[in-house]
């Protein structure tokens, strides 16, 4: 787990020292502050540091302190402390969170309320409320593909997870174009012990390395079975699926649930089908996006 700094207030003793102004040839010490501010959790502990820096044994300074003396009181310090920062699981949307719809055409996902109107998998939904609530030091971010030239797409996508997870604010919630590799999303770097759930594959092999992947498997996927890490079936009873998530994201143990019997080829083909054709569509808008920043710069 990645570590950063916090702080932490706490009552003690102020031992403060007061250093000489010059070494015992005269020679000025110039210190940069004429005074050392010690903590102590008692005021016997005090008393004994007291004791020390006054009898020239202390390492720090020997001899060359002139005076020291004790709080009459505890005060309130604010020490920076070294703390462990929370692991982040990034749990995907569409085929994850929400029941992949099929469609005739692909102008079907570009309708107003397509994306709104998903069902959620109401055992994934809850699992990850579980996982919010009973585990503090694992934040949940929401990191789901949209179609950037969709008027309503990343709007429905935020609405939707009002109205199913409005655990996670709209802080946590991260929203990359259609085809864009998903680390990219993650605006202070993707870090080792993240992880992503997600039921595409080309996302998860894009994650690992130098991240973790979670497959779903959620019934129309996975029938190739070209995913060779952790893979959870969505049907699991929620509680079951939330301790499974944790315990992989912990590292506890490795899972590897089999696929669904009743694996929807037709669904999972065109679902392939319909991915494909958004990537390269949306890569064309990348293209031309890139093309007219450099015209641009040229002008």
């Amino acid at each position: 787990m990645s570590k950063g700094t916090g702080s932490v207030k706490k009552s003690v003793y102020v031992v403060t020292v007061w250093l000489k102004e010059e070494d015992a040839d005269g020679n000025p010490l110039n210190w940069s502050s004429p005074s050392e501010d010690y903590y102590a959790d008692t005021y016997e502990q005090a008393q004994r540091m007291k004791e020390k820096f006054m009898s020239g044994q202390n390492e720090d300074y020997g001899d060359l302190v002139e005076d020291c003396w004790i709080s009459d009181e505890m005060k309130e310090i604010e020490f920076m402390v070294p703390t462990k920062q929370r692991q982040r699981l990034f749990v995907d949307m569409d085929g994850t969170l929400a029941v992949f719809k099929p469609v005739d055409e692909m102008e079907t996902l570009y309708e107003k309320g397509y994306f709104l109107n998903l069902e959620p998998h109401e055992n994934v939904v809850a699992a990850v409320k579980e996982i919010i609530a009973k585990n503090s030091d694992i934040e949940v971010n929401i990191l789901s593909a949209y179609l950037s030239d969709s008027k309503y797409a990343l709007q429905e996508k935020n609405a939707w997870l009002d109205k199913y997870l409005p655990e996670i604010d709209r802080e946590h919630r991260v929203f990359v174009p259609c085809g864009t590799d998903k680390k990219e999303g993650i605006r202070d770097g993707i870090r080792k012990d993240d992880f992503l759930l997600d039921d595409y594959t080309k996302n998860l092999n894009e994650w690992q390395p130098p991240a973790r992947g979670i497959k779903l498997l959620n019934g129309i996927n996975h029938s190739r079975g070209t995913w060779s890490y952790d893979c959870l079936r969505y049907d699991r009873e929620a509680g079951s699926l939330a301790s499974a998530i944790v315990s992989v994201v912990r590292g506890e143990q490795q899972i590897y649930d089999k696929k669904t019997q009743n694996v929807q080829t037709d669904n999972r083909e065109e679902k392939g089908s319909v991915l494909s054709k958004l990537h390269e569509k949306q890569g064309q808008i990348k293209s031309i996006g890139i093309a007219r920043e450099e015209r641009a710069i040229e002008r």
